[in-house]
């Protein structure tokens, strides 16, 4: 049987119940891959020593490859059950800032004359940032040249954080590691400062008289 684009066959060759996780031997060959139970699709039996698998894989936070969307070979995608949705609060927040960030844009280009080329450069460094990130993460999986998490949050920092923070939840790529995340937020908290500053002719003059 071959598999679908994108997943892999293996068996299901170490499992620890009690602790929910386990290692698949992937049949096209090559290490074994580590597998977490909330990474089996939803509504399945518990999983047994022997069972066939079909997976995809993905580099975790700590650049080590795990199973994901993990089923049996033969579910198609009209017969799977329907995986349960997990919206974590970082999540709701992120997806907050995307939708409001292109609010603010156009209020200040309708109500303090900001020039319409800010928004489209906003919206070109954006799908900038996240064509990064997909190239991060897959040469993470086939273990090819990476970009540097410095770079990436230039990226961001010149105006393409609404495009990481979209990777980041879309690709579950850079979105687990603590200490990049804070300092993804705080690049990103400084370019809207910085874009209310230049683009907010009051407070623009607000930090001239504080400065003078």
């Amino acid at each position: 049987m071959t598999a679908a684009v994108g997943f892999r066959d293996g068996i299901l060759t170490i499992w620890k119940d009690d602790r929910g996780f386990g290692f698949i031997e992937p049949a096209d060959g090559g290490a074994r891959i580590f597998v977490h139970i909330r990474d089996f699709a939803h509504g399945l039996p518990r999983p047994v020593v022997g069972d066939p698998v079909r997976f995809r894989t993905e580099i975790d936070s700590n650049g080590k490859p795990k199973a994901v969307t993990v089923s049996p070979p033969g579910m198609t995608a009209f017969s799977a059950p329907i995986p349960r949705v997990r919206l974590r609060a970082s999540d709701l927040l992120g997806w907050l800032a995307v939708i409001a960030f292109p609010l603010l844009l156009v209020a200040l280009t309708v109500f303090a004359g900001l020039g319409i080329w800010v928004g489209i450069s906003y919206a070109v460094l954006s799908i900038v940032c996240f064509t990064a990130y997909a190239f991060d993460k897959s040469a993470a999986a086939t273990g090819q040249w990476r970009i540097s998490e410095a770079r990436l949050l230039l990226l961001g920092l010149l105006g393409g954080w609404p495009g990481a923070v979209v990777a980041q939840r879309v690709l579950r790529h850079k979105n687990r590691k603590k200490e990049f995340i804070s300092i993804f937020w705080v690049t990103a908290a400084v370019n809207v400062l910085a874009l209310l500053v230049f683009g907010w002719p009051p407070l623009t003059q607000a930090f001239v008289d504080l400065a003078s």
